[in-house]
């Protein structure tokens, strides 16, 4: 078992402790002596609240805050230096993006959803400690807030940094496929893990490719695909837990 694989482990190992009653107890390392203050920084905070009369300064001082994540949002994700998306330059087009009424009312909808992240906080801070105990040498992964119309749920960047899209975690009421019908992944089967619940996970999860810990499929027979995805359902669920997979 490489490092990567053990890591992951350790990282599900601690957020699925707490809720697994019948192995409570049984060889948890004790870590209340460690503490864990992952930080969170709130960009999409900070984009929807610039001064939007004076871009180049507002963007400047973003990007000053955020060197490496502000080049990955406005450009991989945006696309706003793309000429063919933004024939108007980045400014305008960011100007746009942060005043378009569903994208506001969006971000209007994670506020009042993740405007107090006390709880992910919480959660964050308890998988990390773990993540201490076993590998006292390593930092502690800052965390990032964005929304980006659906764009993308989690993803690691940077050297020790994880992105999280809230805009994927607003609950499975929320009508996602109605924005956007023609998303595969806003499928009622997908979408019924798009809560809070389930950020700090997917967040963790996304750390890895699952290729390097589970392989890939041992052929293209459904079967097969069956098997390999029951083994990430057995990894990512709590054995006693397993059940609500499928509620």
């Amino acid at each position: 078992m490489n490092f990567n694989t053990q890591l992951f482990f350790l990282l599900l190992f601690a957020l699925a402790f707490s809720s697994c009653e019948d192995d409570k107890g049984k060889d948890i390392p004790d870590v209340s002596n460690i503490t864990s203050d992952v930080t969170i920084k709130r960009f999409e905070q900070d984009l929807f609240n610039i001064d939007s009369t004076n871009m180049d300064t507002s963007l400047k001082n973003l990007a000053e805050k955020y060197p490496t994540f502000s080049n990955i949002f406005f450009n991989q994700l945006l696309g706003a230096n793309d000429k063919r998306i933004a024939p108007d330059g980045a400014e305008e087009y960011i100007k746009g993006f942060i005043n378009f009424s569903s994208v506001q009312q969006l971000y209007d909808t994670t506020q009042v959803i993740f405007g107090d992240l006390t709880d992910i906080k919480a959660e964050f801070d308890q998988a990390f400690q773990y993540y201490q105990y076993h590998f006292p040498n390593r930092v502690v992964p800052d965390i990032t807030t964005f929304i980006s119309e659906y764009g993308v749920a989690t993803f690691p960047y940077g050297e020790n940094s994880l992105a999280v899209g809230l805009d994927f975690f607003l609950g499975e009421n929320y009508p996602y496929a109605y924005y956007n019908p023609a998303n595969p992944n806003f499928s009622a089967y997908l979408t019924h893990s798009f809560n809070k619940d389930h950020l700090v996970r997917k967040t963790l999860v996304s750390m890895l490719v699952d290729e390097e810990f589970l392989g890939n499929p041992s052929g293209n027979r459904l079967l097969d695909m069956m098997v390999h995805n029951g083994k990430k359902l057995y990894v990512l669920v709590p054995r006693s837990q397993t059940h609500r997979a499928y509620q």
